[in-house]
């Protein structure tokens, strides 16, 4: 979206383009408190509408729920392929964001949604009153399971490094809750279920 408002206010006829919602995982982040402009934090979903705001406003097209699946040379322009249209363009910028990184390890992509999930504002609810392991201790891991502290009966944070990587803001705050414990020092190493998860495997080292 920075990219769109920065090319349509220079005049250029500009066109986003986007397979889901506008804002990436950005949208699904709760709470947003390294933003400058914002001393209280902001929602994902609330800062990322304000970005959509602003494109719209210099005159952005924006197209959600179109997914590119293609880009070729077409003359002095370029075609681009969507699971919608085909459009020309002269220029093509490609800002597709970040995507969650997988694990690779048994049971990852059969319990997917079934029990593994990659964003807890979208799914904690479905977890309320329940145990539940986060993989991770950087800023992602432990905004996320904050969040989830709202509505599951326990948060185990599963970390590879003997320290947390996240924010000392974070890390203090989850600390003081009773619901929160650590496991450090410590990979995961399958996920185990039936028809949904029942259990992880995790390893010391």
């Amino acid at each position: 979206m920075t990219a769109a408002i920065y090319a349509s206010r220079e005049g250029l006829d500009t066109l986003l383009l986007e397979q889901a919602l506008c804002g990436g995982l950005a949208a699904t982040t709760d709470l947003i408190e390294n933003y400058p402009g914002f001393p209280d934090g902001i929602s994902g979903m609330e800062l990322t509408s304000k970005f959509k705001e602003q494109a719209l406003k210099f005159g952005t097209n924006i197209a959600e729920f179109e997914e590119v699946k293609g880009i070729e040379p077409a003359g002095n322009r370029t075609r681009v392929q969507t699971t919608e249209e085909e459009y020309n363009a002269y220029a093509v910028i490609v800002a597709s964001g970040s995507i969650p990184e997988k694990l690779n390890i048994p049971g990852e992509e059969e319990y997917t949604g079934r029990g593994v999930s990659y964003c807890a504002t979208c799914d904690g609810a479905l977890y309320r009153d329940k145990d539940v392991a986060v993989i991770g201790t950087g800023n992602s891991g432990l905004q996320e399971g904050e969040f989830l502290l709202s509505h599951v009966k326990s948060v185990t944070f599963v970390g590879y490094s003997p320290h947390m990587r996240g924010a000392r803001i974070l890390q203090e705050r989850l600390k003081k809750s009773e619901k929160a414990r650590f496991l450090l020092d410590h990979m995961l190493t399958s996920i185990n279920g039936d028809t949904r998860v029942t259990s992880v495997m995790v390893k010391s080292g």
